[in-house]
């Protein structure tokens, strides 16, 4: 049985998919946080703490990082550089030191956002982000090249697209980019479970969406995933969250651009 170590399960994601891989018990999951939370039985760890992630990782086999700091527009304030940067390099080092096999990186849409909506592009594209928030998701994604060229670590980036707490697309255009915790706890599981020949590979996490902007159809043969939910099948219920309207009768992320409302964030 493969030793998974999940970060950010205080997260949506993270929590999800620890939640999901305790339930199935296919894996031995090592459950983190920055805060331990002993009745989920999660543990403490910091990610600019060094020595406790050096710890932690030993004896396990795969990492499925999802932690992160999702504040757009600053850069060294609210720890955006050192949180989800260092800390990532952080963790890379200790996979090294620790003979850990495969990374699964939790990186985001933001990385490729300012494409056109319109553009036809692959995991090999040249990265295009957004914001600092993808600044910082080019920055890991860079990262698990090096050590996956330096040190023979297989590192899985999964560019997630729109992953709500609410479970379902919260506007037309994230009917397309969504991706359902079904699908995504899949696809985490393709990534751990890959050919251990694929050493370094950029997917998109988004489920069979109507109109999707990104290609996943290899990912079925190439990895096994093959998700199941359409958000267009949420297509009356996105079309009625506030959260993404604009207050004209118009919504908010529907910029022409991949990385949505994002593209007229300032920086700071």
């Amino acid at each position: 049985m493969k030793k998974v170590l999940i970060t950010g399960t205080n997260g949506n994601i993270g929590g999800m998919l620890m939640n999901k891989f305790r339930e199935n018990g296919k894996y031995e999951v090592i459950a983190t946080a920055r805060n331990a939370d002993p009745e989920r039985n999660i543990l403490a760890m910091n990610l600019l703490d060094r020595g406790r992630i050096l710890e932690l990782t030993k004896g396990v086999d795969v990492i499925v990082h999802m932690a992160a700091y999702m504040v757009p527009g600053q850069f060294f304030e609210e720890k955006v550089v050192p949180n989800n940067i260092v800390g990532t390099y952080y963790i890379y080092d200790a996979m090294r030191a620790n003979n850990v096999k495969r990374m699964v990186y939790g990186s985001s849409n933001h990385a490729i956002g300012f494409y056109k909506s319109t553009d036809s592009i692959t995991g090999d594209s040249p990265c295009r982000p957004d914001t600092y928030y993808g600044v910082s998701k080019v920055a890991c994604e860079a990262l698990g090249s090096v050590y996956s060229d330096k040190y023979g670590i297989s590192c899985v980036n999964i560019r997630i697209g729109h992953a709500p707490r609410h479970a379902k697309p919260m506007s037309p255009y994230r009917t397309k980019t969504w991706i359902s915790p079904r699908d995504m706890a899949h696809l985490v599981e393709c990534c751990i479970d890959a050919p251990p020949e694929i050493k370094f590979l950029n997917v998109f996490g988004i489920s069979k969406n109507t109109g999707r902007p990104w290609p996943i159809d290899h990912l079925k043969e190439l990895i096994g995933y093959d998700p199941q939910d359409d958000g267009a099948d949420y297509m009356e219920d996105a079309k009625n969250f506030e959260w993404y309207q604009d207050g004209k009768g118009g919504y908010k992320d529907e910029t022409g651009y991949m990385g949505g409302e994002f593209v007229n964030i300032e920086l700071e």
